[in-house]
């Protein structure tokens, strides 16, 4: 796993330098070369455009970044290289250890992709990512609220263990179209199951193996409930990490041979072809790159190591 002390990367254009920083030590690329592609607005939320201009700042704490592949950040580990989330840098892809405890990025356990601001809680940290309003759930893992891009829809009313105490349990609306589908669209499952953690549901409710080897559902959105820090290290607690039900229709198994929240490691079985062998395909049934585990290959540049997976392409 990569660990980061963040050198500068210069982007001189017409006399002007920018600082680019960050990594994820194996990120994601939305580009279909591999590199970081900004789109129309890649400086407006903040950091550099494009053309190497300067942005005007913005409120969701990304930072817009050139389709370079991820800029490369020297680390007491090595080089690794920024992972983007539409064309931006957040917390959990730009090679610091922002909550200091000495993980950095996909090798933190409580980062849950490229689209992640935050090191020190499930809470994604950007406006209008994460759970969103009651009825306007879609995929918790991408930096938007709105369905438009992956067509995910649910609404928390439809869960009896009421992750969300202001959304409480409607019987009624469960299996509306509209509202809690029995089934999730294509769109969604190639979209948002892509980018879901091992173990998780598109919409935030993960099954978490604990420190006694137990497992527990939690809403990975419980911060905004309970005022608490909701963790790796406190998914146990009620208080702090609230309880939910998995939406079956969307939901990403934890297999034997895969990682997931709180399961870093797997049975020797499981890695005995190696990691371009069966033990690979194993951990990674879907042809992902299987990265993680002691002696695998850090993802390419500009892909992310989610539970063991590389995976690109997050839009």
């Amino acid at each position: 796993m990569n660990r980061a002390h963040l050198f500068a990367v210069p982007l001189c254009l017409f006399a002007f330098c920018a600082v680019v920083a960050g990594c994820n030590c194996g990120g994601v690329s939305p580009a279909d070369d591999g590199g970081v592609s900004t789109g129309e607005d890649g400086g407006q939320d903040g950091g550099l455009v494009a053309d190497g201009g300067v942005g005007d700042g913005g409120d969701d704490g990304g930072v817009g970044v050139p389709g370079d592949g991820g800029t490369p950040v020297q680390t007491d580990a090595g080089t690794c290289y920024t992972a983007a989330c539409a064309g931006k840098i957040y917390a959990c892809g730009n090679c610091l250890d922002d909550d200091h405890d000495g993980l950095i990025d996909s090798a933190d356990p409580d980062c849950l992709g490229p689209c992640h601001n935050r090191e020190d809680s499930f809470d994604l940290g950007i406006p209008g990512g994460g759970h969103g309003n009651c009825g306007s759930i879609e995929c918790y893992y991408d930096p938007n609220s709105g369905s438009g891009n992956d067509n995910c829809i649910y609404d928390l009313t439809c869960d009896p263990l009421e992750p969300v105490p202001a959304c409480p349990f409607s019987g009624k609306r469960v299996g509306e179209t509209a509202a809690c589908p029995a089934t999730q669209p294509q769109a969604c499952l190639d979209v948002c199951r892509a980018i879901t953690p091992n173990g998780c549901d598109c919409f935030g409710c993960c099954t978490v193996m604990l420190a006694d080897g137990g497992t527990r559902d939690i809403f990975l959105g419980s911060e905004e409930a309970t005022g608490t820090k909701c963790t790796l290290e406190n998914a146990g607690d009620p208080s702090a990490c609230r309880a939910c039900t998995p939406n079956p229709s969307c939901f990403k198994e934890c297999g034997t041979c895969q990682l997931c929240l709180g399961k870093d490691t797997v049975p020797p079985e499981c890695v005995d072809g190696g990691a371009g062998g069966d033990g690979g395909s194993q951990q990674c049934p879907g042809g992902q790159q299987p990265c993680g585990l002691p002696g695998q290959a850090d993802c390419p540049p500009g892909w992310y190591c989610l539970t063991g997976c590389c995976i690109g392409g997050i839009n």
